[in-house]
């Protein structure tokens, strides 16, 4: 049985390589993962090749790239993207974190699923976060409702719709989140655990000792020895300086996932100095959003790219873990595994010139070397033979 894990791991830690072996107890594990973005509409801490190699160091057996127009896109868009490679792998069974039991979250999902697309959006432009509008679109059961607040279950109750939504045999199965969203550390027997945003303040703030207990050992070179602990912030100042060129030559609205009527005006106002950046994003947006549509403008990704992506979906090979290179033999015939720049080009230009795009963008904001997508750094975890080593 091959299991698929979607996942960012920005950055990969103890949490992460915890739920990478309860999966191998399965058999083979596939993680399909964003590349140079996040779907916050930030770059990752560090780049793909180094994260890819991470996984398969502390024990994915292949990691995909999920293209960068379904990384950077609403929790929906993003689920969905990475169901439809698991499923174009052969993926037999999804694995995911979640704080409720599928018993809870499974029915919850299919109510969820039942709600007009126009009502959501309705009741989200009155202010009111996703599950505060799911709470009052839907009739909820006590245990339905604690599922809702906790938002470590909204991309699960996602994983959940693109399943039944995409009609795809995955088996979903979920294992309880060793730490809660956005928490401190969390020891558990030896372990100690933390959130992936609180390690990322962790490096911002240069608390290294608290740093080692949270990550394994090769995470922990690779993070202390760059330069990418640059706070979100300052990275959103970027972007929209970015922006402010790109308006210069090209006023034409974006009509992106996360794009809605009237944000091109104000993108516009804000770029021509007329109109402050703060008063940019509509007061019932979320700044995550914010920052997506932002991200999604600069490079250029529309709905219609996404589209595009799904009807031609790529399967691209970053690293190769200790089952990889047999699993990738089992997968022979599969049309749309792509392991070299090539072959990807030839199965997608479109969404290979995107990726490209994006490398490089991450690569000038935290000030990183020049993209290596053209040369394509295959991570192989075998001793012998190791086109890159991610420690």
């Amino acid at each position: 049985m091959i299991s698929a894990i979607i996942a960012e791991y920005n950055p990969f830690h103890n949490g992460h390589r915890y739920q990478l072996e309860q999966a191998r107890t399965f058999g083979p594990v596939v993680v399909i993962m964003s590349g140079s973005f996040t779907q916050r509409g930030t770059p990752a801490v560090l780049d793909k090749f180094t994260r890819a190699g991470l996984a398969a160091r502390y024990g994915a057996d292949l990691v995909l790239e999920l293209p960068v127009v379904c990384a950077v896109a609403p929790a929906t868009f993003f689920a969905r993207g990475g169901v439809a490679m698991a499923a174009a792998f052969g993926a037999d069974r999804l694995i995911f974190g979640a704080e409720s039991p599928l018993e809870v979250l499974v029915p919850l999902a299919d109510k969820i699923s039942a709600v007009p697309s126009q009502s959501l959006i309705r009741t989200l432009k009155q202010g009111l976060s996703l599950p505060q509008t799911l709470e009052d679109c839907l009739d909820v059961s006590d245990a339905e409702r604690d599922a809702l607040r906790r938002p470590n279950n909204i991309l699960a109750l996602e994983y959940l719709g693109a399943i039944r939504d995409l009609n795809v045999l995955l088996e979903p199965y979920a294992i309880a989140r060793t730490v809660a969203h956005h928490s401190g550390e969390v020891t558990t027997g030896d372990i100690a655990f933390a959130s992936a945003s609180h390690i990322r303040e962790l490096t911002v703030n240069g608390a290294w000792d608290e740093l080692r207990k949270v990550v394994p050992d090769a995470v922990y070179t690779a993070l202390t020895s760059t330069n990418h602990t640059q706070a979100d912030v300052d990275v959103t100042a970027q972007i929209k300086k970015l922006l402010r060129y790109r308006e210069m030559i090209d006023e034409e609205a974006v009509v992106s996932l996360d794009y809605e009527d009237g944000l091109e005006h104000r993108l516009a106002q804000a770029v021509k100095g007329s109109e402050d950046w703060n008063a940019l994003k509509p007061k019932h947006m979320t700044h995550a959003r914010m920052n997506r549509y932002l991200t999604q403008t600069l490079l250029e990704l529309r709905r219609k790219d996404y589209d595009a992506v799904m009807t031609q979906l790529p399967l691209r090979v970053l690293a190769i873990g200790p089952r990889g290179r047999e699993l990738l033999r089992s997968k022979n015939g599969n049309r749309h595994l792509v392991q070299n720049p090539k072959a990807y080009q030839a199965f997608n230009h479109d969404a290979w010139i995107q990726e490209c795009r994006a490398a490089e963008l991450r690569s000038l904001l935290l000030n990183d070397a020049p993209s290596l997508d053209y040369r394509n750094p295959l991570y192989i975890h075998d001793e012998m033979s190791r086109s890159s080593d991610p420690s």
